[in-house]
């Protein structure tokens, strides 16, 4: 191979590598950009029913992620205590929690817990809304998923003596974090089993 080949190739390289680096950039660029324009008015201040439901809100995470703080396999009492409170929650509202325990082998048994509002016309059309209780190791899952969980327990409060015409079952799942993602434990992989 002669120099001016040698030179070809490595221009040709190099060439590829910028418009690689580019397109990563481009992709980064496209993935962090948030679309359309800020707003550039002040939103409309919240209604005392608005500033309610923000306050239950708020005290459900925090009691998840601050009191309990982390939720997973690694911590089976943080488990329970979660499942114990979510429990009283959804009675408050004047529910009883249907407890789906599972096995998931040699680690022990879980809980997903479900809410079940029957329908009155088409009760065997069912709606499913739900939220996993564990959070990834090691963090106290405010966001992933403590602020799911408290909204399905808000729903439970604003659905609370209300007809419908389907089903509406809300749910709340055990292991959805590592190591049990994907795999056969997973909460929502075992209720949707339980389901067929």
């Amino acid at each position: 191979m002669n120099w001016s080949q040698l030179k070809r190739i490595l221009l040709r390289w190099t060439v590829l590598l910028l418009l690689l680096l580019v397109a990563v950039a481009g992709l980064f660029y496209y993935m962090l950009n948030m679309p359309g324009k800020p707003a550039d008015t002040d939103l409309p201040a919240l209604t005392g029913a608005e500033s309610a439901i923000s306050e239950r809100l708020r005290v459900d995470v925090e009691y998840l992620a601050g009191e309990i703080g982390e939720r997973n396999t690694e911590h089976p009492g943080s488990l329970a205590r979660t499942v114990d409170y979510l429990q009283s929650r959804f009675r408050e509202t004047g529910v009883v929690p249907n407890v789906l325990e599972y096995g998931a082998g040699e680690a022990g048994s879980y809980i997903n817990l479900e809410v079940e509002l029957y329908g009155d016309s088409r009760p065997n059309e069912i709606v499913i809304v739900g939220a996993h209780y564990d959070s990834a190791w090691p963090a106290p899952g405010a966001d992933d998923n403590a602020s799911g969980v408290a909204v399905l327990l808000e729903l439970a409060r604003q659905f609370a003596g209300r007809s419908f015409d389907r089903t509406v079952r809300l749910v709340a799942f055990a292991n959805e974090e590592s190591p049990h993602y994907g795999t056969s434990s997973m909460g929502s992989k075992v209720y949707a089993r339980q389901l067929s």
